[in-house]
């Protein structure tokens, strides 16, 4: 049977080649070179759409993910993190700036995606703010307390993949990489946003929230060896100001024009972006988790085809 086809190929090339020299001369033979090329057109594009729908598995690609900050707007982050493991695609480090360094941190630590969603969803306002009413200068330990709670008291020292987070000294205005010592210390120096939380004092330094300068660390993906970087990135309203007399909305829109240039360098390391429409939700408030949760899902599966497509190029 296989010798026949190969003959009945060969024949059907052979015919081609004929038809391809004299379609100026016989219109059938012009169709038939049209239809023949269509069709080999067709059967190569189907052939490579299924080997990139099977990247699965160890992938001789390193993949990086880089979560950006973004406040409670974060949960969306686990949908993301969940589309990735749903499609097999394997990821080799992570990154993380303020709550991204939440739930990255989370994630390479060996926390399946449902333990996450599961924590998240058990969060309220108060585990953040503690029992104090709002007011100025949250204590660090609060949210120390909380990633204690989804970590369990690990260390950099127990992932079971490469993770770093970032901070920012606020005395010396340096970038400062954390990849050491008690994860749940890291990542409340990475959220410690200024004024809403107190700096965390850490190796002599008073470190504070990692997106004044670098709000996506996919540049930290990179240097973790990552060849190719998948970003989340939460804030869809970065950059935009307000009309509001309130100090607390100039106070965000402060934050958000500010941010808008501590994105760029995480763009321009990133070979995809995957930005959730996350403008109806508060990023000071766990109300919204599911919908926040199933929002990243979405907007990760809509970036899923050129993740995979990329992949198969770089040697998947």
């Amino acid at each position: 049977m296989t010798r026949f086809l190969q003959l009945l190929r060969c024949f059907a090339t052979c015919f081609f080649k004929i038809c391809a020299a004299r379609q100026a001369s016989f219109p059938i033979a012009k169709k038939v070179v049209v239809l023949y090329n269509c069709f080999m057109k067709n059967t190569k594009e189907n052939k490579k759409e299924k080997r990139i729908s099977k990247v699965k598995g160890k992938s001789s690609v390193r993949l990086g993910v880089a979560l950006s900050g973004g406040g409670t707007r974060g949960f969306a982050h686990v949908g993301a993190l969940r589309a990735l493991v749903e499609n097999g695609v394997d990821v080799y480090c992570v990154a993380g700036t303020s709550v991204g360094s939440l739930f990255g941190a989370a994630f390479a630590l060996g926390k399946t995606v449902d333990e996450i969603e599961r924590f998240c969803l058990t969060v309220k306002d108060k585990d953040v703010t503690g029992s104090r009413l709002l007011k100025f200068g949250y204590p660090p330990e609060s949210v120390a307390t909380l990633a204690d709670k989804l970590f369990g008291g690990a260390t950099f020292a127990d992932l079971k993949l490469p993770f770093a987070c970032v901070a920012v000294d606020i005395e010396k205005g340096e970038e400062v990489i954390l990849d050491e010592g008690r994860l749940a210390e890291a990542c409340s120096a990475s959220c410690a946003v200024p004024v809403i939380f107190k700096p965390v004092k850490k190796n002599g330094s008073t470190l504070v929230d990692g997106g004044l300068k670098n709000n996506v660390p996919a540049d930290v993906c990179r240097m973790l060896g990552a060849d190719v970087v998948v970003s989340v990135d939460l804030n869809v309203t970065r950059g935009e100001g307000t009309s509001s007399d309130r100090v607390l909305d100039q106070l965000a829109a402060t934050w958000r024009i500010m941010t808008a240039s501590t994105a760029q360098k995480g763009y321009y390391n990133s070979d995809v972006l995957i930005c959730p429409e996350l403008r109806k939700f508060r990023n000071t408030t766990t109300k919204g988790a599911k919908e926040m949760i199933a929002e990243g899902y979405r907007a990760a599966m809509e970036k899923m085809d050129e993740i995979k497509r990329l992949l198969y190029e770089k040697g998947v």
